[in-house]
């Protein structure tokens, strides 16, 4: 049964997708089957770097345009990509009947690792909670203003995440970064009374984001950099974690929370338009139970977006 990991992060650009892709193919290189679910088709996106945005996705095997072995894009190794585009209508019998093999094909998988970049807000609750593990991506930029620090507190509190892991990313001085983790966890800990666990510190390599800035695909860190090297060692905390505790959430539950949550999403829009969408919203919307029109509209009135732009 497959480990479904999610890897979420503040408002701004925290380096999430680049952070799956090389801790997939870490834990691929380790022995571990890995998959990949991504839900953005941004040009931030993974299948976009990878020259990829016009393949198959979720949506069109939902419809019946395409086989699942063309939705699964093998990326090296024992890992593979999946994404998600448009998705389907949770109440469509026929397309949950042809998205069934692919459910079984990843539930087959060791690990499920699912990079909420775009992901609509209100749709992180209901995903984070049927996910079997939880990782908050924050920068230090982020910790020092803040941002990050309401993001993982709604994490907890909002999207009931106990513990937080916390991956410390595009980070410019180690001996900061252990401080500074040192640190969240004493404060989350014993102040709030949130479990936080800094499980990996991941240096910037200015050699991606020097590519990336013109526009070129950069995303995997050179094997000789320390980058690479934590995120082995992030790989390996990950194996130690999960390999002798069974998953309790399948792949299945996962994949129903995901649709169910952006479909319910696109329903409110249908009613009212809101700009912009941050990683995470301070709202308790349970969309997998299928919120009401009045229990959306109240909830979204209320709706804080850390570092977004509505309020």
């Amino acid at each position: 049964m497959s480990v479904v990991l999610v890897f979420t992060g503040a408002h701004g650009a925290p380096g999430k997708t680049v952070l799956v892709l090389n801790t997939a193919l870490a834990l691929g290189s380790m022995g571990s089957s890995v998959a990949i679910l991504e839900t953005s088709a941004s040009r931030r996106s993974l299948a976009w770097h990878l020259g990829l945005a016009s393949l198959h996705t979720l949506g069109d095997l939902s419809k019946g345009y395409c086989s699942v072995r063309d939705v699964m894009i093998r990326l090296g190794g024992d890992a593979d990509l999946v994404v998600a585009g448009e998705t389907l209508d949770p109440g469509d019998v026929m397309a949950r009947d042809r998205i069934s093999p692919l459910e079984k094909l990843l539930a087959e998988k060791d690990f499920l690792l699912v990079d909420t970049s775009g992901l609509p807000a209100a749709a992180c609750g209901p995903v984070l909670q049927s996910a079997s593990g939880v990782y908050a991506v924050v920068t230090p930029e982020q910790v020092s203003t803040g941002r990050a620090l309401w993001f993982i507190h709604d994490l907890s509190t909002v999207g009931h995440v106990r513990p937080v892991r916390l991956v410390l990313n595009r980070v410019r001085s180690s001996e900061t970064a252990e401080t500074m983790c040192s640190r969240l966890e004493y404060d989350f800990c014993s102040i709030l009374g949130i479990p936080l666990q800094c499980v990996g510190v991941i240096p910037e390599d200015s050699r991606i984001w020097a590519v990336q800035e013109c526009g070129r695909p950069g995303i995997l860190f050179p094997s000789e950099s320390e980058s690479f090297e934590r995120s082995q060692v992030l790989a390996a905390g990950i194996l130690r974690s999960f390999e002798s505790r069974p998953a309790r959430k399948t792949v299945g539950a996962f994949l129903h929370a995901f649709i169910r949550s952006l479909s319910d999403w696109r329903a409110f829009r249908s009613l009212r338009e809101l700009p912009g969408h941050g990683d995470f919203a301070a709202a308790d919307i349970d969309c997998s139970r299928g919120a009401g029109r009045d229990e959306l509209e109240r909830g979204f009135e209320e709706t804080r977006f850390v570092g977004g732009t509505a309020t």
